[in-house]
């Protein structure tokens, strides 16, 4: 894979304690508007110091479903929970895999 898949937040930081759950789909095609089921991919705890953005999981994704095809869609959502275990609104967003520089 030649680019990272990052998820980039405002403010740039998370408080410390917080935790971010990232799930996304396998690749699909780009008639695809719903995704049947999203999976999680990763966890990213505080232990005290904030969350940095961007989050990289590249990684995490690879080693679930591949190196996604070029031209295949990915959906990705986000849940931040706050140090008292209540969950944000998620957010979800698409996005359609280009070739990489």
């Amino acid at each position: 894979m030649a680019s990272d898949i990052l998820i980039s937040f405002t403010p740039n930081s998370l408080p410390g304690f917080s935790s971010l759950l990232v799930f996304a789909s396998g690749p699909l095609s780009q008639g695809i508007s719903f995704p049947d089921r999203l999976f999680l991919i990763r966890v990213v705890k505080s232990t005290g110091l904030p969350i940095v953005s961007p989050v990289n999981f590249t990684t995490q994704y690879v080693a679930r479903f591949g190196d996604p095809p070029i031209g295949s869609r990915i959906f990705v959502r986000a849940v931040v929970f706050s140090s008292k275990g209540i969950a944000s609104i998620p957010i979800q967003n698409t996005s359609v895999v280009i070739e990489g520089s």
